[in-house]
């Protein structure tokens, strides 16, 4: 990716986080903001021969949006999204939260045929795929799933930080 280092400061903290400086952000201006994108920003001094400014490159979207195993492997939630597609479940909409390394809360909304048995058996099966088996899983059928204080939707998001 290439990002044009005359509208935005782009810097890195010591886990790759990419922390963002518009310039031209006069009304509310943000210092080092965080984005929660995860990367590493290539040699600034080595210009692109296509583009007149430093590449970076995107490892992964957004730090909640990936998922962390036993060893701290990281599996990004687009690996097993599909798998879980809520339509092909029979519900209306589902969020994953991965709690801890075995442990995760899986809120969603059931349609009025909802098989649950069948939606928590097939759930669970994928997780235990990658994840491994005794997973703890907490099943809560909602309304509604909450959106965050951002105002997003996190289908798939973690609650825990990668333990060093």
């Amino acid at each position: 990716m290439v990002f044009t280092d005359d509208v935005v400061i782009v810097n890195t903290n010591k886990t790759n986080e990419f922390l963002l400086t518009p310039l031209f952000s006069f009304g509310f201006p943000l210092i080092n903001y965080r984005v929660g994108d995860i990367g590493e920003i290539q040699n600034e001094n080595n210009i692109n021969n296509k583009y007149p400014f430093p590449i970076m490159s995107l490892r992964i979207g957004r730090t909640s949006d990936y998922f962390l195993r036993e060893n701290n492997q990281i599996i990004s939630c687009s690996n097993f999204s599909s798998d879980l597609d809520a339509i092909s479940l029979g519900i209306k909409e589902h969020q994953i939260i991965q709690v801890n390394y075995k442990n995760f809360k899986i809120n969603f909304i059931s349609l009025k045929n909802t098989d649950k048995e069948n939606y928590y058996k097939i759930v669970t099966s994928r997780l235990e795929e990658y994840f491994g088996e005794n997973l703890t899983i907490e099943f809560n059928n909602v309304v509604k799933i909450s959106v965050e204080k951002s105002g997003k939707l996190l289908l798939y998001k973690r609650i825990f930080n990668l333990e060093n």
